[in-house]
């Protein structure tokens, strides 16, 4: 038959004859609540003993032997149904909490699996980026070695137009106003002024000036020496006087230097500089 606790409503499976016609005082085992447990009413109907007034009110020996019949058989069937009850309520909490648990543990397993095909897919991506580059570490050498080259080759026409300028000049005298421009001087003639001087002399009680310079021939060939023009500058560059000298020779030889002087009385007093060009035909 199927008792209940009043006080918590748990349900406990025993024996009818564990009960007893009579009932009998129980304690739940879940919340220690003692209470008479009797027969439900649906039960065969119950012969209620006689009651013989009696001043001793000893009770009956029918009675007498009922219980002890109960205490004696049934005391212990009652504890083990109680016991059983117990631990099969014990173990169903224990499923409750396992079957908690297990869904914390799927995800934590879900969760590894997923790491683990993420590192998976990474380490295929790195391996195939390896590769490609394996592949293309050729082609890539050769791009950049062709750009060195390229670079170095740049280098090298820029630095041989800067040098060799004045040949380039004398093959090409297009690229003279380019060389200009960009603050180059251009030597078209082939010569050039060196180890220029200026001294001022006395000439019977006057001041002379005496200026002297070499041409050099900075070429391989043989070089026509044009008349030469002298310049005299104030601070602002502009031309104070000017005028021009034959040299003593004609041409030069390659390689050749030439010098020549030149005198001036009564030069400008704000004079500051001298300039020499040559006459242009």
């Amino acid at each position: 038959m199927l008792i209940t606790c009043p006080n918590c409503q748990t349900n406990y499976q025993v024996a009818q004859k564990a009960i007893g016609a009579l009932g009998r005082k129980v304690v739940c085992a879940n919340c220690q609540q003692p209470w008479q447990a009797k027969l439900e009413l649906a039960q065969e109907p119950i012969i209620k003993p006689k009651i013989v007034a009696n001043n001793d009110a000893s009770p009956s020996k029918e009675q007498q032997n009922s219980d002890e019949i109960f205490s004696s058989i049934d005391e212990k069937n009652l504890d083990d149904e109680f016991s059983k009850q117990e631990q099969i309520e014990k173990q169903t909490t224990i499923q409750k909490e396992d079957s908690e648990k297990k869904p914390a543990n799927n995800k934590i397993d879900n969760n590894n699996k997923l790491d683990k095909s993420l590192k998976k897919q990474q380490k295929k991506a790195l391996l195939k980026r390896k590769d490609n580059i394996t592949q293309n570490m050729p082609i890539r050498r050769m791009i950049q070695n062709a750009r060195i080259w390229v670079l170095i080759i740049l280098l090298l026409i820029s630095a041989g137009s800067v040098f060799f300028r004045n040949n380039i000049v004398d093959v090409f005298p297009q690229f003279a106003g380019f060389y200009e421009s960009i603050g180059l001087k251009v030597n078209l003639v082939g010569l050039e002024f060196t180890n220029v001087k200026t001294l001022i002399i006395k000439d019977n009680g006057f001041d002379k000036l005496s200026i002297s310079a070499n041409i050099h021939n900075v070429t391989n060939n043989k070089i026509s020496i044009p008349d030469i023009i002298v310049s005299l500058m104030d601070e602002n560059e502009e031309i104070l006087m000017q005028w021009s000298i034959a040299p003593r020779v004609k041409s030069l030889r390659a390689r050749e230097i030439l010098d020549f002087e030149t005198q001036l009385k009564d030069a400008p007093p704000d004079a500051q500089t001298v300039k020499f060009s040559f006459a242009r035909d």
